[in-house]
């Protein structure tokens, strides 16, 4: 995959997740780079900051399942 096809997901990416969750573009670029070398992302932050919302409308363009794991609240990319 050359840089520029990577370039092209990733803006496409930001495109989609902004149409849910606004002000998130760093952690959106953080978690695609997580996402191509192929480690995980820990999310902190107070209740009620669309953690969850931004890891679902990363998931969603990418067509990545999300399943729960150890409370409702709680999820993870299946890769």
């Amino acid at each position: 995959m050359k840089a520029i096809d990577v370039r092209q997901i990733m803006d496409k990416l930001l495109r989609e997740v902004s149409k849910s969750v606004i002000g998130y573009e760093l952690e959106v670029k953080l978690l695609f780079a997580c996402l191509i070398a192929g480690g995980h992302a820990l999310i902190e932050g107070y209740p009620g900051l669309a953690k969850t919302t931004l890891v679902k409308a990363f998931a969603k363009p990418l067509a990545y399942p999300l399943v729960a794991f150890n409370s409702p609240q709680t999820y993870c990319l299946v890769t």
